[in-house]
This record gives C-alpha cells, sequence and structure tokens, in this order.
C-alpha cells in the first residue's frame, strides 16, 4: 500500500474522532457565534505555538521541502487580531503543554501529515461559516482554516507526493515498516493530544 494511503487508513479512527468532537462539532451549532469563533482560534493558537517552535527546528536540508511554508500561525494570529484579540493578548494565551514528540524526522512528517490535511477539512468549515456571517467577515478571519485558498487541493497533493518521495528515499536506509508505524503513531498522537487540547475548557 502506497505510504500516504497507508497514513490516511490507519489514522482514519482519529480524524473521525476529532472531526465528531464538541470543539469542531459546535462550528456547526445554530448558536454559533462570532466570540464562540475566537475563542476556538485562542485554542488553536495554544497548541499551534507550542507545536510549531518544535517541529519547524532542526529539519533536515533533505526533507525541508515538505516543511517549507507550512507554518499556520501566522494565519492564526491576522485572524484573532481581526476578531479583538491583540497581539499581546496572544502571547500570554495558554499553550498546551501535552504535544507529540518531535524528536525523529519519522515524527514529524506524522504531525505535518495531520496539520496539512485539516486545510482540506478547512475548506469545508470556511463554506460553512459563510452561511452564518457576512463575507467580509469570513474573508477577514479564515485565513487560518484557508490558508492557501484556491490552491488547497492543488497543494494537498503536491504535498503528497513529497511524503511519497521522502518514505521511497528513506526506505533505502531504514526499515520500510518501523518508517511508516512511527509516522502513523505520530500522526495518531496529534489529532489526539490535539482534540484533547480543544476539549479541555480549563484552560
Amino acid at each position: 500500500m502506497e505510504f500516504t494511503e497507508r497514513l490516511k487508513k490507519e489514522t482514519l479512527e482519529s480524524h473521525k474522532s476529532i472531526e465528531s468532537s464538541k470543539a469542531l462539532s459546535n462550528l456547526f451549532s445554530r448558536n454559533f457565534t462570532l466570540e464562540t469563533y475566537r475563542d476556538l482560534l485562542c485554542k488553536f493558537y495554544g497548541y499551534y505555538s507550542a507545536l510549531e517552535t518544535r517541529l519547524f527546528s532542526n529539519i533536515p536540508d533533505k526533507v525541508k521541502p515538505i516543511f517549507s511554508n507550512k507554518s499556520k500561525l501566522l494565519y492564526l494570529s491576522a485572524d484573532l487580531t481581526n476578531l479583538g484579540v491583540s497581539k499581546q493578548q496572544q502571547h500570554t494565551l495558554p499553550q498546551c503543554l501535552n504535544i507529540p514528540s518531535t524528536d525523529k524526522i519519522e515524527y514529524k512528517i506524522g504531525i505535518i501529515y495531520v496539520l496539512e490535511g485539516a486545510t482540506m477539512g478547512g475548506l469545508v468549515i470556511r463554506q460553512h461559516l459563510l452561511k452564518h456571517f457576512s463575507q467580509y467577515q469570513v474573508e477577514k478571519t479564515t485565513h487560518f482554516f484557508n490558508p492557501y485558498e484556491k490552491n488547497t487541493a492543488k497543494n494537498w497533493t503536491t504535498f503528497k507526493a513529497l511524503l511519497s518521495q521522502w518514505y521511497t528515499q528513506a526506505a533505502l536506509e531504514k526499515d520500510a515498516d518501523s518508517i511508516a508505524n512511527e509516522a502513523i503513531t505520530s500522526a495518531n498522537e496529534t489529532f489526539h493530544s490535539l482534540q484533547t487540547w480543544l476539549n479541555d475548557t480549563s484552560q
């Protein structure tokens, strides 16, 4: 089975779980407001700000194309600013402490797979928000969910091709199943830790 297809198959349950979680299902509630949306983005900021610092550090040259221009923190910051959360306030938001390990490149591959895959789901979320808020409001506050705009599907296809190329090369030097298993485990841990963080109302 092709590497990205295996990633998709073996993270499917985790993917479904976070999609049906209370935090994300609230997006589709009739009572959903811009304030609720702002609070959700604050939670995402707390997760991404903690994770991206480690995720994008010490990337080997040969895999840099996979991670290049993939940070979503600036998009989140722009959305929050437009929702009335200042840069100073953003820097004081609670950060998630239980983030997945980034100690190995296989772990980072699993994480970036989840974060990039979220851009496809972001298209659905953006279309839903357009039904509830003005186009102006949505355009100003959905950079995080729609970072690539019309190029989202194309970028996802390119990204998966890069993952497949990396896996093929990596499997020449290490056990192929071990590589895949570590990436898949990391992806599932990313789904789980993000879901737990988003649903934690104590932060």
